[in-house]
Order: structure tokens, then C-alpha cells, then sequence
């Protein structure tokens, strides 16, 4: 059964999304604490190359996910009775949101260090570099050329993080609008009476 088959991707896939955050915690964690340990800004640099492609994996498990999860929401639960999981279990995530989950000035802390993990990182080594940076406790601080380099690769992985941190997030929205606006567009094609008696309905003042 098509629904099966998707379900188990979705498992599959979730695991692998949930194992591709927790390494980039992991990683960023420890190169930080290394680079902090012995004052070498050059691991705070080897940030970047283990963050950036990490995020990219995140959103391209996410996207994957969201892709199932609309498939199914717009063309296998309507045409199956009582079959309403993620028509259902995003209203039920964002009532837990909005009631349950911790929040400091309106955001939801655990949200925010999943979608936003790799940018805080980002922010994290990029203060350190430049810490060391200038107490010169760095072997590099003292090469003028090398300093403002490291200071230009971290200053363009901190953006690039944060676009893909920006850009993961906003993945389900953009996706359900595209996908609901194709669904319409099909319909008026195989049924162009109904649609148009349905746009003229519309128009009829309440």
C-alpha cells in the first residue's frame, strides 16, 4: 500500500534527520571546547566546514520529510475515511507549542536551538576566533593577513549558516502552499465547469 510505503520513508528518514542534528551538536561542541582548550583559532575556522554541509543534510532530510507528509495530507488521507494523522498532528504540535513548550520572549527554546542550531554555533565560534583573535593567544595573531582572512571566513560561514537555518524552517509552509496550488490547478483542468461555478460563488457578496 502506497500509505505504508511512505510511512516507513518517514521513519527513515526522521532517524536519519535526528542523527544528522545530533552530530552537528556533537562536533560543534567539541571543536569548540578543543579550539578553547588550546587557544588555536584554526579549529574555531574548521567550524564552518563541518557546520555548513551538516545543515545542508538537515534540510535535505527535512524537505524530503515534509515532501511525504504533504503527499500524504492532500492525496491519500482525503480519499481514505478516518485517516487524518497529518491533517491533525500539526494543529495538535502547534496548541502544544503555543500552551506547553519553555519560551523566552515568545520563542520556543527547543525549537529555536533545533532550527536554529548550526547559525548559534556559527555565532559561538565566531566570538571565540575573534577573542583570540585579539588577546593574541592564537599561533596566527600575530600574521595580519591570516587574522583578517579568519575573520572574513567566519563572518561569510555565520551568514551562510544562518540562510540555511532560515531557509530549513521555512521548508513545510512554502512546500503545503505549492503543493495546494498545483492540487487546484489540476482539478480546474480535469473539472474547468465546477471551478468556474465554484469562482463565481466566491465572488456572490455574503
Amino acid at each position: 500500500m502506497e500509505y505504508a510505503a511512505i510511512r516507513e520513508e518517514i521513519i527513515l528518514l526522521m532517524n536519519e534527520h535526528n542523527t544528522h542534528i545530533s552530530n552537528l551538536f556533537l562536533i560543534s561542541i567539541t571543536i569548540i571546547g578543543l579550539g578553547c582548550q588550546f587557544k588555536n583559532s584554526v579549529l574555531f575556522l574548521m567550524l564552518y566546514f563541518v557546520i555548513i554541509p551538516l545543515q545542508t543534510l538537515i534540510n535535505n532530510k527535512q524537505y524530503m520529510l515534509i515532501r511525504c507528509g504533504v503527499y500524504i495530507a492532500l492525496n491519500i488521507e482525503p480519499e481514505i475515511k478516518g485517516l487524518k494523522w497529518e491533517r491533525t498532528v500539526h494543529r495538535i504540535d502547534k496548541e502544544i507549542k503555543n500552551s506547553y513548550k519553555v519560551k523566552i520572549f515568545g520563542f520556543a527554546i527547543e525549537d529555536e536551538l533545533c532550527d536554529f542550531g548550526a547559525f548559534i554555533f556559527s555565532v559561538i565560534a565566531w566570538m571565540f576566533y575573534t577573542y583570540y583573535i585579539f588577546t593574541g593567544g592564537c599561533e596566527i595573531s600575530h600574521i595580519k593577513y591570516s587574522s583578517v582572512l579568519g575573520e572574513a571566513v567566519a563572518i561569510a560561514g555565520t551568514v551562510i549558516s544562518l540562510m540555511l537555518c532560515n531557509k530549513g524552517r521555512n521548508f513545510e509552509k512554502i512546500y503545503m502552499d505549492c503543493a495546494k496550488t498545483i492540487k487546484e490547478q489540476d482539478e480546474c483542468r480535469r473539472n474547468p465547469y465546477k471551478t468556474e461555478i465554484t469562482s463565481n460563488i466566491r465572488k456572490i457578496p455574503p
